[in-house]
């Protein structure tokens, strides 16, 4: 199955600080996911309060990549690790580095 077609109910974010010992939630923003087939993608907007930002994750050769759209560096892609639940219903995408971890879970 293509990352594009997956049927997305929710999704939750959750960025860790390793050196704070601090993390943030943010929640999908209903409406904003858009699969794109030709480039393999899913777009999606996030939120904590009055902050959002757009994620986009996608699947290539290799593996898979996000960038965040309001980063610094909006076209740098960062390399994720895919973890599936039953069925094709429950992913959860992880990036880790010795700064920060993510974690996109997707239902």
């Amino acid at each position: 199955m293509s990352i594009a077609e997956i049927q997305v109910e929710d999704i939750t974010c959750f960025w860790i600080d390793c050196a704070a010992h601090e993390y943030n939630s943010y929640d999908l923003v209903e409406g904003t996911v858009i699969g794109k087939k030709e480039n393999n993608s899913l777009r999606f907007e996030l939120k904590k309060g009055e902050e959002s930002f757009e994620v986009v994750i996608r699947e290539t050769d290799e593996g898979y990549v996000f960038k965040c759209e309001d980063n610094d560096e909006p076209e740098e892609e960062y390399k994720l690790k895919l973890f599936k639940g039953d069925g094709d219903k429950e992913f959860l995408f992880i990036f880790s580095d010795s700064g920060e971890q993510i974690y996109f879970h997707i239902m």
